[in-house]
C-alpha cells in the first residue's frame, strides 16, 4: 500500500507540472494559456493584446492565433469581434483582448460621392452624368480620389440647321467695291442685307454669309481722289501810269476719271504785284569822286547790292564827309530780291538804312520795302523746300511788313486727297529790331 501512494503521488505531482513556451505562453500538461499582440490601426500609438486559454495539445495553434489577431487588428476589428474570432478559432477556455491605442493623426470618417454633368462631344446636343468617390478624414483633407465616371448620357446629333438669320450692315472700300486699283476713290461703300448662320452635320461647325440686296448699296461716299494737281497762272498788266506786272495763279486738280476741278476756287490769286510809277530816278551813281550838292528824290536799290557791295554806302560817306544838309523829305525804297535761307542779312541791310537816315535826317527820310512775291524766294524757311516748290505742294497766299519782320503765309497742298490745304506762317526779320526806325512801310 505504501507503495502504490507513492506513485499515484507522483502522478499526481507530473499533472500539475508548470512549463514555459518560447512563444510566450505557459501551461501545465492538462491547459495551454496562449499570448500574443499587434500594433494598433495606422493613425494610432499603442498596442492591441490577447490571452487565451487552450487544450495543451493545442498549443501548436498558438502561432495561427498571433499571425490572425495581428492581421485582423490592422483590418481595425474592434476588441468584441477580436475575441470572438479567437474563442470561436482557438480557445477552449478563458479569453481576453485588452487594447491601449491613442490615436496620433487625422482618421477615416466617410466615403462621399459628387456628380456633374459635362457637354456632349461637339456636334451633339444633350449631356453626361459623371460620378466619382472620395475619402473625408477628420482633419478636412479629402483623399483617394476614384476619378470621374460617366453613369448616364443624354447625346445625340445635332442636325444640319439655320441657327439664326439677322439683319445687318457690311462696310467695304470704294475701290474694292468698283474693283479697281487702290487709291481711286475715297469712302466707304455701306452694303444692307442678312446674316445668315447655318450649322453642319457633317463639318460640325457653323458659318455665317453675309447676303446684300444689289439695290440696297449706299456708295454716295465715294469720291473719285485727285491725281494731279497744278499751278495755273496768269499776268496782267499794271494800271496806266505804271510800270511792271501782275502775276496771279490758282489751283487746277484731276481726279482718277479725270475730271477736272477747282478743288480751292476759281479765283485768282496775287503772287507778285511789282507795278510801281513810272519815274527817271535810278540806283545812284558809283562815281563818288564828284561831290555830290543833292540826293534823287526816290532812289532804288536792292537787297543784293547793299550785301554784295558798298558803292551806295560810300556815296552816303561822301554826302557826310561834305557836311551836306537837307529839309527835303527823301526816300529809299529797298528791293528785297531774295529772302530764301542764307540769301539775305538783315544786319547789312540795317546798317545802311540807318546810314541813310543819319545823312538826311530821320524826319526827312522815307524807307518803301519792297517784298517777294514769289514762294521760291522763300526757299528754305518753314516748309518751303526745293522739292516742294518744284512740286508745287507750297502756294503763296499773302505777305506783309510788321516791325522789321516779315509776315508771309502759304498753303500747303497734296496731290493725293481733296482736303483743305493747310495754311501756314513764317516770320523772318529784315530789320534788326535794335535799331528802332521809324518811318519805314512796306509796299
Amino acid at each position: 500500500m505504501k507503495f502504490t501512494k507513492i506513485i499515484l503521488a507522483s502522478l499526481f505531482l507530473m499533472s500539475t507540472q508548470q512549463y514555459a513556451y518560447a512563444d510566450g505562453g505557459s501551461g501545465s500538461n492538462a491547459s495551454y494559456t496562449c499570448k500574443g499582440s499587434s500594433a494598433c490601426p495606422s493613425g494610432q500609438d499603442g498596442k492591441v493584446s490577447f490571452s487565451m486559454v487552450m487544450q495543451a495539445w493545442d498549443s501548436y495553434k498558438c502561432p495561427a492565433a498571433q499571425s490572425s489577431f495581428a492581421k485582423n487588428v490592422t483590418a481595425g476589428w474592434d476588441n468584441a469581434h477580436l475575441q470572438s474570432r479567437l474563442k470561436k478559432d482557438y480557445a477552449s477556455g478563458t479569453t481576453t483582448v485588452s487594447r491601449s491605442c491613442v490615436n496620433t493623426g487625422p482618421v477615416y470618417q466617410s466615403t462621399q460621392t459628387e456628380i456633374k454633368s459635362i457637354a456632349c462631344d461637339i456636334g451633339e446636343i444633350g449631356s453626361i452624368q459623371q460620378k466619382q468617390t472620395y475619402e473625408v478624414w477628420s482633419d478636412g483633407t479629402k483623399i483617394n480620389y476614384s476619378g470621374w465616371v460617366n453613369v448616364s448620357s443624354t447625346c445625340k446629333p445635332i442636325a444640319t440647321i439655320t441657327t439664326e438669320t439677322k439683319d445687318g450692315v457690311q462696310e467695304e472700300t470704294c475701290d474694292s467695291y468698283f474693283g479697281v486699283a487702290q487709291g481711286t476713290y475715297s469712302g466707304t461703300v455701306y452694303k444692307r442685307g442678312t446674316y445668315i448662320t447655318t450649322y453642319s452635320a457633317t463639318a460640325k461647325s457653323t458659318d455665317t454669309k453675309f447676303q446684300f440686296e444689289i439695290t440696297n448699296v449706299d456708295s454716295e461716299s465715294c469720291v473719285a481722289q485727285i491725281t494731279d494737281v497744278i499751278q495755273e497762272t496768269d499776268e496782267l498788266a499794271c494800271s496806266a501810269g505804271q510800270t511792271g506786272s501782275i502775276k496771279r495763279y490758282r489751283i487746277k486738280a484731276t481726279n482718277s476719271q479725270g475730271q477736272i476741278s477747282y478743288p480751292y476756287g476759281k479765283g485768282w490769286i496775287i503772287s507778285n504785284n511789282n507795278c510801281a510809277s513810272m519815274q527817271t530816278d535810278t540806283e545812284v551813281s558809283t562815281n563818288t569822286s564828284v561831290t555830290p550838292n543833292g540826293l534823287l528824290s526816290n532812289i532804288s536799290v536792292t537787297s543784293s547790292s547793299l550785301q554784295n557791295g558798298e558803292a551806295f554806302s560810300k556815296y552816303l560817306n561822301s554826302l557826310s564827309a561834305s557836311n551836306w544838309a537837307t529839309n527835303e523829305r527823301h526816300k529809299l525804297i529797298v528791293t528785297i530780291d531774295d529772302l530764301s535761307s542764307g540769301k539775305y542779312s538783315a544786319s547789312k541791310v540795317g546798317a545802311v538804312i540807318s546810314k541813310f537816315q543819319s545823312v538826311v535826317g530821320a524826319g526827312n527820310s522815307d524807307i518803301e520795302i519792297a517784298l517777294p512775291r514769289t514762294i521760291e524766294k522763300y526757299t528754305g524757311n518753314g516748309d518751303i523746300t526745293a522739292k516742294a516748290v518744284k512740286d508745287k505742294t507750297v502756294m503763296m497766299k499773302d505777305v506783309s511788313f510788321e516791325g522789321g519782320d516779315v509776315i508771309l503765309t502759304y498753303m500747303q497742298l497734296s496731290k493725293k486727297t481733296i482736303e483743305k490745304p493747310q495754311s501756314k506762317e513764317i516770320v523772318i526779320n529784315v530789320i534788326p529790331k535794335n535799331l528802332s526806325f521809324k518811318g519805314i512801310f512796306a509796299n
